[in-house]
């Protein structure tokens, strides 16, 4: 049976953390690397079936380029690899693209895969007036790709 776990406080939790950690992109590996772009879950099981001894490390991306204060953080759902040797890689992401700190999740791979499936992305937002301006823009936005699909 999963705890519920409220998104809202994960998203207040992880922007309050100070322990993430920079990998190594090395997502070029890939044959196809363009088409693996977005499938960091999948990427990390087929390195995994490559190499035995490494681990899947599942977390969260943390990114702050949207606005340069800390008052609107996206965290976006992430899976890494850790290799027997103790290096965090991430197989996903090539090198020359940024690396974003990485928070490793302090719950279980189930509870974090139940949460990442639907919830690839969530947002610390600080104060309620910004909070209210950004539901009001993905509803304006979702409205809008709802009304396009329809056509």
């Amino acid at each position: 049976m999963f705890r519920h776990i409220d998104l809202k406080v994960l998203a207040r939790d992880l922007h309050k953390r100070q322990d993430s950690l920079i990998c190594k992109n090395i997502g070029h590996v890939f044959d196809n690397y363009p088409e693996r772009k977005g499938l960091c879950h999948d990427n990390v099981r087929l390195w995994i079936k490559d190499h035995p001894g490494d681990a899947r490390a599942f977390g969260w991306l943390t990114d702050r380029t949207e606005e340069a204060s800390s008052s609107r953080v996206r965290f976006v759902a992430h899976s890494i690899v850790l290799t027997a040797a103790g290096e965090y890689l991430d197989v996903t992401m090539a090198c020359g693209e940024a690396e974003l700190p990485f928070l490793i999740a302090q719950i279980t791979e189930t509870e974090f895969d139940a949460i990442a499936a639907p919830h690839s992305e969530l947002f610390f937002i600080a104060n309620d007036q910004q909070f209210q301006e950004f539901l009001h823009a993905q509803t304006e936005m979702l409205a809008g790709s709802w009304e396009t699909s329809r056509d």
